[in-house]
């Protein structure tokens, strides 16, 4: 046994622990099979350590036994950080100073996990979705190639996922925003509400590229796996690519913006209007979150730009004009689940970063995401079961209260008697028309505030369709507070069926048929080369039968043409579950230039598809934060710092679908031009003449001082005030 610094590093290095310690022990064997020390050197050439902690550095207390490897993988898998493992670690050991290894080669064993899953991760990834495929037969993922077989999008969903899109997936939230992976991928989830209020997750996406190019293959595939049915509204932020890709891909789909998108920059923008002194923030959600209708909306915003000398702001004007997509009458009509943002996604993107590790791996990335699918699924069911099991027993209510209790969820029950008290501060309804208007006025309507509006008309249509001024039945799918009050005065026990949407019921799931969970004990998917293998050994034995007489051959035919006609009458349809879809329209300018591969679907082992293609992972994007890439950026979400050259785009190369918006010059923030053709001159000036002048007077740059003798021009190393007295002085000697 030797010291660790015996010897010399003959390794060209500047530091070398290694000063050719000669302390040594050796020990021989006698012949009785024990041990004797035959040489002992105790003397050391160098500084001993001193304490526990400075010992626990040398070499010897580096290894880790597999057992506490385990720990830590198993930690590291679910997301807990180097230092959290290192504290568990202690707290198993009764301390942390008794950990037989150091913080160092714990970190050392983490980067070794890190790397392992690295390694072949696209095939790590296909690995993972064929055993999830094996446990969930509607597993699917697509996914897209570019021309060198590198993944340019990948798209999956569970069994569960589809199912609650067929209950639920009237509103769609969708957004990219979170780019925590090893290959700066931005993902995307496609997000809504189930009958509790709870988030559900119908499908996740990784994207190369925000183009319009990769969300018209996103929406595509996404309504390809949820069988082709297509959202009634579907909520984004700014983004102006999804704005067309949403106009080419779902003509059908309601699109909105996210209303915390479009306000977020609000106060940046204002500056010091949006303050509370001002009383701006006030009348400025006044309009926003109050007014009704189209008129009323306008007329107050421009009651509010008046009042406050916002009428040429920027980012006032370029709201307004986006109103359509965000703006509450603009909203109303638009069914859309009482969601008016894409918190959701962001409160999914929290809550996945706790399961997800910075600069994970993809098949990492799809694991854990699984976690938080799984997560959702079990607070799913545990509100499920407290609907089926516990019945809250409440005295006294109308006979509308308890029907809406027998038929809504717990949740939504929250809402409607939110509505019901809400509706009992308005007095009894004055009919306009006999048995098909009414109106109702506010109980306390001179304590209002003036801009809050205090009376309400109903128009009720067949005696069972009640239309109110607020819109609130089209936009959240429950009775508003006046029409409940309305149908307590004319004695309705029940809730009209028109106005029951099936979606916040308890029976929602009813509409899907018993068997939907999945098969039974009896009916076991079987793996695609698995039924390959059966089919072609049996038609092997029918031809091996089939040639033993002519008549043998006769009754094998006839089956075979059986079988033939009924597999051609069977349209049952068959997508398939691995494959990357191309652009239909290749000649495209917006679509990219590089063709798409079909694939028909994987190999049966490995990263492969069925026609040889290779599978590999996509390049890794070295820039730090969201990837830079060419997307249709509005200016609400841009704040104004939007390049001239894209500004100098011409009508006829504007995508089909995407708004127009006024452009500001930087300099006297004045629209309809730009910095290069402002006639503004830095000193405030303008350019009278008919032309625009060629280049604008630069601001003279500002001149030394010296800081000796104080004058302008030069600085107190070529001063020379010093030496002119000197000079004087001697010519006085002389």
């Amino acid at each position: 046994m030797v010291s660790s610094l015996q010897g010399f590093d003959k390794r060209d290095k500047n530091d070398s622990a290694r000063c050719g310690c000669k302390a040594m022990i050796r020990l021989h064997r006698s012949d009785d099979d024990g041990w004797f020390v035959e040489t002992n050197r105790p003397d050391h050439n160098h500084l001993l350590s001193d304490n526990c902690g400075e010992k626990m550095q040398w070499n010897s207390h580096k290894k880790i036994d597999q057992a506490t490897k385990d720990t830590v993988c198993y930690l590291r898998e679910n997301n807990v950080s180097l230092s959290k493992v290192h504290c568990i670690l202690g707290s198993m050991h009764k301390s942390g100073d008794r950990l037989p290894f150091t913080k160092k080669s714990l970190r050392t064993i983490c980067q070794q996990i890190a790397f392992d899953q690295k390694d072949d991760d696209i095939k790590k990834t296909i690995d993972l979705f064929r055993s999830m495929r094996s446990t969930d037969p509607d597993f699917a993922f697509r996914f897209d190639l570019d021309p060198e077989g590198r993944i340019k999008n990948l798209i999956w969903t569970s069994r569960r996922s589809r199912r609650q899109y067929t209950c639920f997936g009237d509103v769609v939230v969708f957004d990219t925003s979170y780019t925590t992976n090893l290959y700066k991928m931005p993902f995307g989830l496609f997000v809504g509400v189930n009958n509790h209020f709870q988030t559900v997750i119908y499908a996740g996406i990784l994207m190369s590229e925000e183009t319009i190019e990769g969300f018209n293959w996103a929406y595509k595939e996404f309504v390809s796996l949820m069988g082709g049915k297509a959202p009634l509204t579907m909520l984004t932020n700014q983004c102006r690519a999804m704005e067309v890709a949403i106009g080419m891909t779902l003509p059908g789909t309601v699109h909105r913006w996210c209303k915390w998108h479009v306000f977020r920059k609000a106060k940046e923008e204002l500056g010091g209007i949006f303050s509370k002194k001002t009383g701006f923030k006030d009348a400025f959600n006044n309009v926003v979150n109050e007014m009704l209708t189209i008129d009323e909306f306008e007329k107050a915003w421009g009651r509010l730009i008046e009042d406050f000398g916002l009428v040429e702001n920027s980012f006032m004007i370029r709201a307004f004009e986006a109103r359509h997509k965000w703006a509450k009458p603009y909203f109303k009509d638009k069914y859309c689940a009482r969601m008016t943002s894409t918190h959701r996604v962001e409160s999914a993107n929290h809550m996945l970063k706790t399961y997800v590790p910075r600069n994970s791996s993809m098949n990492k990335f799809v694991s854990q995401c699984n976690k938080l699918l799984k997560d959702r699924n079990e607070a799913e069911d545990s509100e499920e079961h407290k609907n089926k099991q516990c019945n809250r027993k409440e005295r006294g209510g109308w006979p509308i209260e308890k029907h809406a209790r027998r038929i809504y969820t717990r949740a939504v029950m929250k809402h409607f008697k939110a509505e019901l008290e809400r509706g009992q501060n308005f007095n009894p309804p004055k009919e306009l028309e006999a048995r098909s208007l009414y109106e109702l006025e506010h109980s306390y309507a001179h304590l209002r505030p003036s801009w809050a509006r205090t009376t309400f008309r109903v128009r009720v249509e067949e005696g069972e369709r009640f239309q109110c001024d607020c819109g609130f039945f089209g936009h959240f799918g429950i009775m508003c507070g006046h029409v409940i009050r309305l149908m307590i005065h004319l004695g309705l026990n029940q809730i009209p069926d028109f106005h029951i949407m099936k979606r916040w019921t308890k029976s929602v799931r009813d509409i899907l048929g018993p068997n939907v969970e999945g098969p039974s004990d009896t009916e076991v998917s079987l793996p695609k080369s698995f039924r390959h293998n059966i089919m072609y050994v049996s038609a092997l034995e029918l031809v091996k039968m089939g040639d033993l007489a002519e008549s043998r051959y006769r009754i094998v035919m006839k089956h075979i043409t059986a079988a033939k006609k009924e597999l051609r009458q069977d349209d049952t349809p068959v997508a398939p579950l691995y494959y990357s879809s191309g652009g239909e329209d290749e000649g495209d300018a917006r679509r990219s230039h590089s063709r798409t591969t079909q694939l028909e679907g994987l190999a049966d082992s490995g990263a492969m598809t069925s026609d040889g293609v290779t599978i590999k992972e996509p390049l890794v994007k070295r820039g730090r934060g969201r990837p830079k890439v060419t997307r249709f950026k509005s200016f609400l979400d841009a704040g104004g710092k939007k390049k001239a050259k894209k500004d100098k785009r011409d009508a006829s190369d504007r995508p089909e679908g995407l708004s127009q918006q006024t452009t500001f010059c930087k300099r006297c923030r004045k629209p309809g031009h730009n910095s290069s053709t402002c006639t503004v001159f830095p000193d405030g000036r303008t350019d009278t003449a008919d032309h625009v002048p060629e280049s604008l007077p630069k601001k003279p740059c500002r001149q030394n001082k010296c800081r000796k003798c104080g004058g302008p021009g030069h600085n107190s190393a070529t001063c020379t005030a010093g030496f002119e007295d000197q000079d004087a002085s001697l010519e006085e000697d002389a």
